[in-house]
């Protein structure tokens, strides 16, 4: 009985982090119009670097090797999955990018399951990808009957999205490969930020526009929930959720999060919510039930590498 809550309440935690994460896409592309995406990604994790900097320092000395050396590598990820984000979404639209978010939670437990070793049932399986169909039938269905010849066909949008995918999901396995080691998540999400910013800061170098650098009080509260809600706050809640429940449900999660990333606009704008959103969203929590309900049968040996419960 103990475990069943303990598992419930990981839920709640992964839910409540997609919540939290969902208006992100919009909030950021609302700036990156105006403002240099690279530069917003920095700025975003210096953000991120000055809040969880205290607690590195005070953690310094109790901190080992292989923490460290884990969260400086999620720190090269996160790095990159950012800035490619940022820029997917000043070169489309957010639903577009939205659309796209949903190969990330499938590279995501691909790489996983390659790298931690987590076991997927089959049960598992079709559960995400339920809810992968419910949240592809929210964001492209409308698309598809609309024949709304607007629509258009992003090329380096999806190229940096597909390289965003890659870079986040591997981003989250070190960060839990890091917390694992006993680096408290403060102080890996503070080591990650330091090694992201010095990164970020050589793609803008780089690549950035100076021009479009000007910092005024909309840009300042977007990062600070981007930074601090988004980046420190949800992805912290979403790592150790990942550590006691596993990828595929974090996962079928992200699905909701997409859901409710799609929607958020439809409210902002005064939009009729459609039948195959309502569709959708059905399917979506169809999956992540059956998610839920799965039946993992593995190894004694093997519960230590998943910490589910």
């Amino acid at each position: 009985m103990k475990t069943k809550i303990n598992r419930s309440k990981w839920v709640l935690v992964a839910l409540l982090a997609a919540l939290l994460t969902a208006p992100n896409p919009t909030i950021i592309r609302a700036n990156v119009i105006d403002t240099d995406p690279i530069f917003f990604a920095l700025l975003r994790y210096v953000v991120v670097a000055l809040v969880c900097l205290p607690f590195v320092l005070f953690a310094w000395k109790k901190l080992n090797r292989r923490g460290v050396s884990a969260s400086l590598i999620s720190g090269i990820f996160m790095g990159i999955a950012l800035t490619f984000f940022t820029m997917a979404l000043e070169q489309s639209q957010a639903n577009y990018v939205v659309i796209l978010m949903l190969i990330t939670p499938i590279v995501f437990i691909a790489l996983s399951s390659r790298i931690i070793h987590e076991r997927i049932s089959h049960r598992a399986m079709a559960g995400i990808t339920i809810a992968m169909l419910g949240a592809f039938t929210v964001v492209a269905a409308p698309i598809a009957i609309a024949q709304d010849s607007n629509v258009q066909f992003y090329p380096l949008a999806t190229a940096y999205m597909l390289v965003q995918s890659v870079g986040f999901a591997s981003a989250m396995i070190w960060m839990r490969k890091a917390n694992e080691a006993g680096t408290p998540m403060t102080s890996v999400i503070g080591l990650q930020a330091l090694v992201a910013v010095a990164l970020i800061s050589v793609f803008f170098v780089l690549f950035g526009d100076t021009s479009r650098t000007a910092i005024n009080d909309g840009l300042l509260l977007s990062l600070l929930y981007s930074g601090v809600v988004v980046a420190l706050i949800a992805r912290s809640m979403n790592v150790l959720s990942y550590e006691r429940i596993g990828s595929v449900m974090v996962s079928g999660m992200t699905y909701i999060d997409t859901l409710i990333a799609f929607i958020i606009p439809i409210i902002i704008l005064g939009e009729s919510l459609s039948p195959t959103t309502l569709f959708g969203g059905v399917l979506i929590l169809i999956g992540v039930y059956v998610i839920e309900r799965r039946k993992l049968h593995v190894h004694k040996g093997a519960h230590h590498a998943l910490r589910h419960h």
